[in-house]
């Protein structure tokens, strides 16, 4: 019964210490049940041959006897290791929750958590972390910080409606409001709801301001990239910096790297790919510790190899970009390294391999309701036509695409669409739309400020006339 409680496989110390018996009487026990083939022995510990022996067992004792045995059970694991107790989180989390000792259920709960956490196991550190909350009250700042923190991992894994739902959940006090709007606005911003997440990021530096804390990093970043996606590059800048002021300020080396790397989003969309290339090599180098935030910079540096034409580079980085975000859980990570993949395929006119990058890339983004990278997606899938010269399709795409970018205003998106859209055209033999997408592309470039897609586009013009 002790060993049914004690799980499918059981190690002798702890059945010992749990039934108090004496160690050759315990031996003697084991002993028979070996030969009875009910257990089997291995490497120090005993398993159940069937798992329905077990369960049989167990399902004979009282709640009461089963409650009783479950605590017996997690104070001797406690004591057997506790040289090594960090192997056994989870299973003092589980005996400790069903036993009810509500201090020490919470406490190996967290720790199995973030242990799980820090292995990109989300989905066990979820329900570590979720455990912990049923014997936690109800309004303390313990039960606050385990619920962003279950909103955190449901942020990484793309599962924003219930990211969002746990981090409105965990306004406590003003300091974790500030934090949960700042997060919202966050998610608001991925999914180009840029108003909505703008009123969070304000709420949220009004509450700093406040309170008299320091106002992160991450929250003038944020709103940097707003206004980076809007066209507007002064204000855009501004913020980065600002973002990476507060870093230093701070010595947050995490939020150092990630100010580095925004700035290099900056430059790029700018065309300046020295300068973006330069502050992504800063930020990789913050961030080498940081796998989530590091692969960032490698989904960026494979746009700006490839923006240099140094294709073997670009599909290099978009790969590792994949590689980590599959092994973190980053569903929105995978989908960014697959499209950067996907436009190398295209330039190599591997048109089998774009149209698989592209095609898991939309299904993701479908998923995850990011309008914004649908179309880009469409718009990719509108090169991908147009290379097969099956013009109709393409000119489907190119319209799918330029109307989600016309609704939400990201200028640098729609300006590229564009672009690729004339090029279609003048592919195609179409002069006169060809003419007419890439005037629409240098309006559009020249009100986002980007002088370097300004005389790319100009160029590509000038050839009409020649």
């Amino acid at each position: 019964e002790y060993a049914s409680v004690a799980g499918e496989s059981f190690d002798f110390g702890v059945l010992r210490k749990t039934t108090n018996m004496d160690e050759e009487e315990l031996a003697l026990c084991l002993e028979n049940l070996l030969k009875t083939r009910f257990i089997s022995e291995y490497q120090n510990k005993y398993k159940f041959r069937h798992v329905m022996i077990k369960d049989v067992l167990y399902s004979d004792l009282s709640m009461k006897r089963k409650e009783i045995v479950h605590k017996k059970v997690g104070f001797s694991i406690e004591d057997v290791y506790r040289e090594r107790i960090h192997d056994v989180f989870a299973e003092l989390a589980f005996h400790f929750s069903k036993g009810m000792v509500a201090d020490k259920a919470v406490k190996y709960s967290l720790l199995a958590a973030e242990k799980a956490k820090c292995l990109y196991a989300n989905y066990e550190a979820l329900r570590h972390y979720k455990n912990a909350l049923n014997f936690i009250g109800e309004t303390t700042d313990k039960r606050m910080g385990v619920l962003i923190s279950i909103g955190d991992i449901y942020d990484l894994l793309g599962e924003w409606d219930n990211a969002l739902n746990f981090y409105e959940e965990a306004m406590g006090n003003e300091k974790k409001k500030a934090d949960c709007y700042l997060r919202i606005g966050n998610i608001y911003r991925k999914r180009d709801e840029w108003d909505k997440a703008l009123k969070y990021y304000n709420k949220s530096m009004a509450l700093y301001q406040d309170i008299q804390d320091i106002i992160p990093p991450e929250l003038y970043s944020g709103v940097g990239h707003i206004y980076s996606l809007k066209g507007n590059a002064k204000k855009s800048l501004f913020y980065f910096k600002k973002s990476l002021e507060a870093a230093e300020k701070n010595k947050d080396k995490k939020w150092m790297g990630e100010a580095f790397r925004s700035m290099g989003i900056f430059y790029d969309d700018q065309g300046d790919y020295i300068k973006a290339g330069g502050c992504f090599k800063k930020s990789a180098d913050l961030l080498r510790d940081d796998v989530v935030s590091l692969s960032k910079v490698y989904n960026s540096l494979s746009v700006v190899y490839y923006n240099a034409n140094e294709y073997d580079k670009s599909i290099e980085y978009a790969t590792r970009r994949i590689k980590i975000s599959e092994q973190i859980g980053d569903l929105r990570g995978v989908g960014y390294g697959l499209l950067n993949a996907c436009r190398v395929y295209e330039k190599r006119k591997q048109i089998v391999e774009a149209v698989g990058y592209c095609n898991k890339a939309l299904d993701i983004f479908k998923k995850m309701k990011e309008e914004r990278m649908m179309a880009a997606s469409f718009m990719h899938y509108g090169i991908i036509y147009g290379i097969k010269k099956d013009f109709g399709s393409s000119s489907s795409y190119f319209e799918k695409a330029v109307s989600i970018l016309e609704k939400l205003g990201i200028l640098y998106d729609l300006g590229e669409t564009y672009f690729e859209y004339g090029l279609m055209c003048k592919r195609k033999g179409d002069k006169a739309n060809a003419r007419k997408f890439l005037q629409h592309s240098l309006n559009t470039f020249q009100k986002a400020g980007a002088e370097k897609y300004v005389e790319k586009v100009r160029e590509e013009i000038s050839k009409f006339s020649q």
